[in-house]
């Protein structure tokens, strides 16, 4: 496993078993609060390499081993992320063909970016698999936040959220999650689209990934009694084992 970081105007952490002559590329984008060391992406990175796949994983500004400021969280200097890794891959490996692997805010983001690059026609990409996709971003946070503290974030600015590292998340990431809406933004390239989604997930409601993958006749697998963290036996392994086989 190779440990590096990609410079923008802050570094981006990465870690990847990237090689020259690699065919497929998974990029995978972690989740809010998480990081590129995530237990999905662990075992993403096993499964995968099993199959022939070699894979990149990153974090986000604020989170994991980023040294980016905290107001550097913003979803355009996320997306512009996905673009620095994504021309990185290429520079390592030009003839892979890469795959997209999202959890939650990850599974956002990669939805958002993947539209702009379809208006594009620059950057293309192979399958894209969303696992617990957040589509209603917006309204998760406002409720993680609650009523009483959202108007404290728009008197001062910020508000500290996160899991193992604490963040403090500026406004304005608040207000352009507003702004990159996934159900008014999305844009259906040549690539195809997995869902992955737990029946019991509290914090990204079924129902709001049912409505979106039924708007844009998107295939989605729903896996019986998992949550948001699919941390019951099984239940990552399932996810795996379905991302692994849709991106062969």
């Amino acid at each position: 496993m190779t440990y590096t970081t990609i410079k923008r105007a802050y570094e981006i952490p990465c870690k990847h078993n990237i090689r020259p002559d690699s065919a497929h590329v998974i990029l995978a984008c972690h989740g809010f609060g998480s990081n590129m060391e995530g237990r999905a992406n662990t075992m993403l990175f096993e499964a995968a390499a099993r199959d022939g796949i070699q894979m990149i994983a990153f974090d986000f500004p604020a989170h994991g081993q980023s040294t980016a400021p905290d107001n550097a969280l913003t979803v355009t200097n996320c997306l512009d992320d996905i673009t620095a890794v994504y021309d990185y891959v290429k520079s390592l490996a030009p003839a892979a063909e890469i795959s997209l692997f999202g959890s939650s805010m990850g599974a956002n983001f990669l939805l958002n970016w993947i539209s702009r690059e379809n208006k594009k026609g620059v950057r293309t990409v192979k399958n894209v698999v969303c696992r617990c996709a957040a589509v209603c971003l917006r309204s998760i946070l406002e409720s993680k936040i609650g009523e009483e503290n959202m108007q404290r974030f728009r008197d001062t600015g910020w508000v500290e959220m996160g899991y193992e590292r604490k963040m403090k998340v500026p406004y304005q990431f608040f207000k352009e999650v507003e702004r990159f809406d996934a159900f008014q933004l999305f844009r259906k390239g040549k690539e195809h689209y997995l869902f992955l989604h737990g029946t019991e997930d509290e914090t990204a409601l079924l129902a709001d990934i049912r409505r979106f993958t039924h708007l844009y006749k998107l295939t989605l697998v729903e896996i019986p009694g998992a949550g948001h963290r699919f941390t019951e036996p099984g239940e990552m392994e399932k996810v795996v084992f379905e991302a692994v086989s849709y991106m062969r």
